[in-house]
């Protein structure tokens, strides 16, 4: 069944502001957050810039998507001595621009369907999400989900793809 695509003025009522982000999102999904001792680093969605950033990255993947070419989830380590973190990951050849429109895109098809539609609902709650919204990457609709509503009170902090329809 297609979606019904609201109103023009719910449309705008429902994303009005768009959404709002830490000041530290791009450092985050790109990069990483250290944490301290042998804890596995936090974030990190992209390996766009992290290979050269971290030149004793070690990468082993768990799973790639069927349909979208380079989304994965993999267990990253990013240096010696830590722990490695699994995560899902945006394709490498996107850039921070094209991962930046990918999330807001998504954060905007979930406030426009998610109200009429418990499919949304249904899939954030099964992954303990804030919400989750649907993007085009490379051609392909793809879930991509947040912890954080994206409020000006509650920024989007973090943002990843869903792997094979799975967040990990």
């Amino acid at each position: 069944m297609a979606k019904r695509t609201p109103s023009a003025a719910t449309i705008l009522a429902r994303t009005a502001g768009g959404p709002h982000f830490v000041a530290s999102f791009q450092t985050h999904m790109m990069q990483g957050d250290h944490v301290p001792g042998a804890g596995a680093h936090s974030g990190l969605h992209s390996l766009n810039t992290a290979a050269a950033q971290y030149p004793t990255l070690v990468q082993t993947l768990v799973a790639a998507d069927a349909r979208v070419p380079l989304i994965h989830a993999s267990d990253v380590n990013l240096r010696p001595g830590k722990a490695p973190k699994r995560s899902s990951f945006f394709p490498a050849t996107m850039n921070w621009a094209g991962i930046h429109a990918a999330v807001t895109e998504a954060w905007r098809d979930n406030k426009i369907y998610s109200p009429d539609s418990v499919v949304y609902a249904e899939l954030a709650a099964a992954y303990n999400l804030s919400w989750v919204g649907l993007a085009a990457i490379n051609g392909y609709k793809v879930w991509i989900g947040s912890t954080r509503p994206g409020t000006a009170n509650n920024p989007i902090e973090t943002a990843f793809p869903a792997v094979n329809h799975k967040f990990f």
